[in-house]
């Protein structure tokens, strides 16, 4: 059933399992529990469309590494996945581990319990055949090489002629026509209301004209982004410290991204283009998945030099003055409907270099990557980043219009991966000019040692770690099963639970994670009705 608050507003529900969040981590859920029995509500802010207003609720304060506080995120059913690339990779077994040179490492839970739900989370995420990978990386260094990279493989579910996998589109039917399931749009959570015990009770939700409904479930769990997941739980309390969650003054702590960056460029021969362009691409097909082939540090690498995990990829642009520059220029002043003096002089490139529009096109119609003659050439690097607890998540005194507190964020970057993404460079350099395939010039901010300045290192909208996973409440705020620790029946989902980021992109493991809870909460739920119907009837029986 699919419900609209600002329409159809029941004034409380009462289900199994309430979800707040209709992104990756709440579909996937929600999916994963059709057919169950339990009956799920799954609560959206956004609707089936962009709304800015409903956007503009993301508002809040940056105040560390710069970051923009709404954007990458979305408030619509399908969350983040409306827009995503599709970009795809497992974690490493290494992300797992406890190292002694990555302060506060170590996941409560092993690579092969998650590794169990990979398959599945790659159906989910739109892959119509699995894939093997073990970590991600493609073993196959030259043996006699002491220091070469790995390569490392991302996969898109998408081919070439098919846009990028929408969890709100591609699920909707499927989770509308299930009659134990409900998802509410415009249902904006307000407040976590609790027992003594801290015991989740009621999940309040408002929407932007006024209507209120609350939702009592028997768990619930927050699937919000890394961001929201840490302001729910920080504003379910007047004062932060009582919040739930909180005893040890750890939600919102540890926030982690994924740095990137242009750590390197090349000027490569017309010869050298064309091999580097390949070898290491994104490939695309008209019949399959497509993939980028890249590089990553061995783990053997991690430990030897103290490092961080991380990744790069190259990145291919036509020349300024090339006919495809021209092309690409001249389709944005249409768009923008702005035909100047420059108008002509890209018009006349075209004729000037037709051979490269021409098979352009070409190889873009048969649903391959373009190519280049003699493009700019940038190694772009993918950071994991240090879990620093000074990085996090607060909340400020300004408030939104529904009255909840906004988020104040101060994400901070370490100098090791600063010199963890020299380090792959490198790598990535040298392994490039042994193979004749050019020389990389590294950025200067790569040889820097003072604090980043701004523009090196960016942001990717990957929110990790407020909510950490720890089996100890005094290290995270979730356990090995997302349960927030103190409570009896709050989780989480999302990679606002992971301990550390690795450096692949989070989606397939946030799906993975959320499959693994489903399958917890549907063996807990269901031996709950279990018992309860049972005790009914052993009453029943002494009457």
């Amino acid at each position: 059933m699919l419900l609209d608050a600002d329409r159809q507003l029941p004034a409380r529900l009462d289900v199994d399992l309430c979800i707040v969040g209709a992104g990756a981590a709440g579909i996937a859920l929600a999916h994963r529990l059709l057919g169950s029995g339990l009956r799920v509500c799954l609560l959206e802010s956004g609707g089936l469309s962009h709304e800015a207003d409903t956007q503009a609720l993301y508002a809040g304060d940056s105040v560390g590494h710069p970051m923009e506080m709404d954007v990458g995120r979305y408030r619509v059913l399908g969350g983040s996945t409306s827009q995503w690339t599709g970009r795809c990779a497992p974690l490493d077994p290494i992300d797992f581990s406890a190292r002694e040179w990555v302060a506060h490492s170590g996941w409560p839970i092993s690579f092969a319990s998650v590794d169990a739900y990979y398959p599945d989370a790659q159906v989910i995420c739109g892959f119509r055949e699995h894939w093997s990978q073990p970590g991600g990386a493609v073993r196959g260094r030259a043996d006699s090489i002491e220091d070469e990279p790995d390569n490392f493989i991302w996969r898109f579910p998408a081919s070439a002629d098919q846009a990028r996998l929408d969890f709100g589109r591609t699920f909707r039917a499927a989770l509308e026509a299930d009659i134990n399931t409900i998802v509410v749009q415009h249902a904006n959570v307000t407040a976590v209301d609790t027992t003594e015990r801290a015991r989740v009770r009621t999940i309040r939700a408002q929407t932007l004209s006024g209507n209120e409904l609350s939702v009592a479930a028997r768990a619930h769990v927050l699937c919000c982004g890394g961001i929201e997941n840490a302001r729910l739980l920080l504003d379910s309390a007047e004062d932060p410290r009582h919040a739930l969650g909180n005893a040890h003054d750890l939600v919102g702590r540890f926030f982690m991204q994924h740095p990137r960056g242009v750590t390197a460029t090349m000027s490569p021969t017309a010869i050298q283009a064309r091999a580097l362009q390949q070898r290491f691409n994104l490939f695309a097909s008209r019949r399959t998945a497509q993939h980028e082939v890249g590089f990553t540090l061995a783990e053997r690498q991690q430990r030897e030099r103290g490092l961080l995990n991380a990744s790069a990829v190259l990145r291919y642009e036509a020349t300024d003055g090339s006919g495809w520059q021209s092309l690409k220029l001249l389709r944005a002043r249409l768009q923008q409907r702005r035909l100047g003096a420059g108008t002509l002089r890209e018009a006349l490139r075209l004729v000037a270099d037709p051979i490269d529009i021409a098979a352009n096109t070409w190889r873009l119609a048969r649903g391959r990557h373009t190519a280049f003659l003699r493009p700019h050439v940038s190694v772009v690097a993918d950071l994991e980043q240090l879990p620093d607890p000074d990085s996090r998540v607060t909340l400020s005194h300004r408030r939104d219009r529904l009255g909840r507190r906004q988020a104040s964020v101060d994400w901070r970057i370490s100098p090791l991966e600063r010199r963890t993404a020299r380090a792959l460079t490198e790598l990535v350099g040298a392994s490039l000019s042994r193979r004749g395939l050019g020389d990389a010039r590294l950025a200067a901010w790569l040889f820097e040692t003072g604090p980043y300045v701004g523009r090196e290192l960016l942001r990717t909208h990957h929110h990790i770690g407020t909510t950490r996973m720890a089996a100890d409440p005094r290290e995270g705020v979730v356990d090995a099963n997302c349960r927030v620790h103190g409570t009896d029946n709050l989780f989480v989902a999302g990679c606002s639970v992971f301990p550390t980021g690795g450096h692949a992109n989070p989606t397939l493991t946030i799906v993975a994670l959320a499959l693994r809870l489903a399958d917890h909460l549907r063996g807990t739920l269901t031996q709950t009705s279990a018992s309860m119907q049972a005790s009914k009837r052993e009453l029943l029986r002494a009457k």
